[in-house]
């Protein structure tokens, strides 16, 4: 038998050159997996042993869904109604974070239960999204546990589905949930009843440009008036009128990226984007855009309850646990900033989590302290029996998830690279957060400084106090002692991640709550006693 990681090469080469059906319904079948070792870093001798009325997993990740999208448990009428009742009927962790704020290192986490430095899936220029070093969260659910597997992914590049189907016996691409029942149906007629199954869906319906009329199949000709609409803006149009342009309408959004005439105005989109407000404001846009957005989520929500209906009609959900979640949220201009990427406030990276199944999850339950999208893996394949691998950033929360407190501190990470920045500084940021604090740090490589950030989430849960002092010290500040540990490891993974002879040699910015980058500075972290 060939080595794992040559089987590994062997299937990335061929997913990568497998053509694209134009239903969306490409698959790649899988071999019989040969064993249950997890690897180097898993160390599980030996397949778990079968047991009668194994539950099946469904887990559903909503692309740009941010928490409060949800809101089960909020006044008034809900964008998601069918989320909501989901959530107070099941488990709902309220305080669930992402560990990046967007798509590729958010999912590569999810499926390692590691973090995006760890992982390696970071956004740079010419790394390419590998996970063959890494146990994955579907190759314990088929190798170790023995369930039959599939993936249906929306929104990604093939290298991605190629990546993130690793483990998986079924992988689709070109996924969409209002095409999900017609899917899944075949799918039904074909799996081995026999066995289990983790069934992973990943829809993009939720992203921009929002809503049903953008999501569709195109209309001929319609280009044509969208086209003219564009020009009539005239040579120099304003970027906010641009954003509009192609945040909420797919033909201009389409002509923007690819008419010879307008391809010149994407960078200005990009720019406006992630930092346009603060210098050119459009006070309606932001609104403007969050409007549409919770419009379309309203119908997210009616193609996640047509969903629901066809699983329970095949009768899927019997013996089921149902995982809903997201890979990261969305900003309207809370930071300065539209859509996502690029920061590590709450907007982009608080996310819904829901669990509904089996005891313990069969029953309302509202999780008050903080878990991270890396915790899913370790605690659903610790629920069903398996051990999680070794080394992994995630923990199972099964013990702890019931328990009274802030919960354990959870990070995110992004990296601005040069590919990635229109605009922005180079930079690399951490957060930790629970449910009552968040740290934020950033290694400015443009400014040469690292600006540090802290918010009582309880009393400024919109962090818009930095209670940092001014030379970035958390002083005074009734904290506990594993969030000042885990703000002290990203702290080093921050210092320890450029040349610090390099960053020693720039002049620094020294007013505001930054450290000039020369020695290490001293604890961001004080304990209350």
């Amino acid at each position: 038998m060939l080595p794992r990681a040559t089987r590994r090469l062997i299937l990335l080469a061929v997913c990568c050159t497998l053509p694209v059906a134009s239903c969306g319904t490409r698959e790649e079948h899988v071999a019989p997996a040969p064993t249950g070792v997890y690897d180097v870093g898993g160390r599980a001798t030996r397949p778990v042993a079968p047991r009668d009325g194994r539950p099946n997993v469904i887990v559903l990740t909503l692309d740009t869904l941010r928490a409060d999208g949800v809101s089960p448990y909020a006044e008034g009428p809900s964008a998601m109604p069918t989320l909501a009742r989901l959530a107070r009927e099941g488990t709902w962790f309220g305080e669930a974070s992402s560990s990046a704020p967007w798509t590729l290192p958010a999912l590569a986490s999810l499926f390692t239960a590691h973090a995006p430095h760890r992982h390696g899936v970071t956004g740079e220029e010419g790394r390419q999204i590998r996970l063959e070093a890494q146990v994955t969260w579907a190759e314990v659910m088929r190798s170790t546990l023995g369930y039959q597997t599939a993936a249906w992914f929306g929104g990604l590049p093939s290298t991605a589905v190629a990546a993130f189907g690793e483990g998986f016996d079924h992988v689709a691409d070109q996924f969409e949930l209002q095409k999900a029942p017609e899917l899944l149906d075949r799918w039904v007629e074909t799996r081995q009843r026999d066995r289990p199954f983790f069934l992973f869906l990943h829809s993009f319906e939720a992203h921009d440009p929002y809503g049903a009329a953008n999501h569709g199949p195109p209309v001929p000709g319609a280009s044509e008036p969208a086209l003219t609409e564009l020009v009539a803006l005239g040579a120099q149009p304003a970027p906010s009128e641009l954003v509009r342009a192609s945040v909420l309408d797919r033909e201009k959004r389409l002509l923007l990226r690819t008419h010879p005439k307008l391809r010149a105005f994407q960078d200005g989109i990009t720019s406006y984007l992630w930092s346009g407000l603060a210098t050119s404001p459009d006070p309606s846009l932001p609104g403007e855009l969050a409007a549409a957005y919770r419009e379309g989520l309203t119908w997210v929500d009616g193609l996640v309850q047509r969903l629901l209906e066809f699983l329970e009609a095949r009768g899927l959900l019997e013996n089921t646990l149902l995982v809903v979640t997201s890979d990261h949220g969305e900003a309207f201009g809370e930071h300065g900033m539209l859509l996502h990427g690029r920061q590590l406030y709450d907007e982009l990276v608080r996310i819904p989590m829901i669990l509904k199944g089996p005891a313990p999850f069969d029953r309302p339950h509202q999780v008050q302290g903080s878990v991270g999208l890396t915790d899913l893996f370790p605690s659903i394949v610790t629920w069903l029996g398996a051990p999680a691998p070794e080394g992994v950033e995630g923990r199972s929360f099964l013990e702890t998830f019931k328990a009274p407190g802030p919960g354990r501190p959870v990070q995110a990470e992004e990296l601005r690279t040069r590919a990635h920045t229109a605009g922005l500084s180079l930079a690399h940021l951490v957060s930790v957060r629970n449910a009552n604090w968040k740290y934020i740090g950033t290694l400015d490589e443009t400014a040469g400084t690292l600006l540090e950030e802290a918010f009582d989430l309880r009393s400024d849960p919109l962090e818009q106090r930095n209670l940092a002092g001014k030379d970035g010290l958390m002083r005074d500040l009734p904290l506990d002692p594993a969030f000042c540990e885990a703000v002290e490891h990203a702290r080093d993974r921050l210092w320890g991640s450029a040349s610090q002879a390099a960053w020693a040699a720039r002049q620094g910015y020294t007013s505001g709550a930054y450290t000039t980058l020369g020695e290490r500075p001293v604890s961001t972290c004080e304990v209350a006693r």
